[in-house]
């Protein structure tokens, strides 16, 4: 996650809190709610979607869950309180 701030992926201040591999969970900081709520709808998926399907593709996985602080991710736009999967 450092890596892709510092290269401008990321907005400031994103972090990753914790990665559960056994359920296939990444657990983010507020910060990365704070940006996918300070976009519209098509730059939330394009966010969101990148960093899943960086998760996905490094990982293998067919599918995974994102959350912030253990909570499910409620943009006002979009719900996602199911498994992701690769985004088109």
């Amino acid at each position: 996650m450092r890596l892709l701030v510092q290269h401008g992926a990321l907005p400031q201040g994103v972090q990753a809190r914790s990665l559960d591999q056994t359920t296939r969970t990444l657990d983010m900081n507020t910060a990365f709610a704070h940006a996918l709520n300070g976009l519209g709808t098509s730059g939330e998926w394009l966010l969101l979607g990148s960093v899943v399907n960086t998760f996905l593709t490094f990982y293998g996985w067919e599918s995974m869950y994102v959350t912030v602080n253990g909570q499910v991710i409620d943009t006002g736009h979009n719900i996602y309180d199911e498994a992701l999967t690769y985004f088109e």
